[in-house]
């Protein structure tokens, strides 16, 4: 499994692009509505202003692995305690097929095989 990505969910996405892009450095990546990726090095960084996961703290962490292993992990999951925010499967997207998990922390855990 490789960390590959991170998402941080902000609430001004112009204010995160002066200072990640403009006053950092990042390389711009992908647009989309309330959405931009700035790349650090190898990890992508998706700034998210969409709102659209209102109960999560801060950021998502994006890890690269087999399939066998991301259903392994959600089927896992219930049995201790870990709550699963989006079950596995292919939602059609860049990812492919993933699946996404709650830490402890309220960070959204993000696996997928893309």
């Amino acid at each position: 499994m490789n960390l590959d990505g991170v998402t941080l969910f902000v609430s001004d996405l112009e204010a995160e692009l002066r200072f990640w892009r403009d006053f950092l450095g990042c390389a711009s990546g992908e647009t989309w509505p309330a959405q931009q990726v700035v790349r650090a090095g190898t990890v992508d960084l998706l700034l998210d202003g969409t709102r659209e996961h209102k109960d999560v703290r801060g950021i998502e962490l994006r890890f690269r692995c087999e399939r066998a292993h991301i259903e392994a992990l959600v089927a896992a999951a219930p049995g201790l305690g870990v709550p699963v925010v989006r079950p596995a499967k292919d939602y059609g997207g860049p990812l492919g097929f993933e699946a996404a998990l709650r830490s402890p922390a309220g960070c959204l855990v993000v696996l997928h095989a893309g």
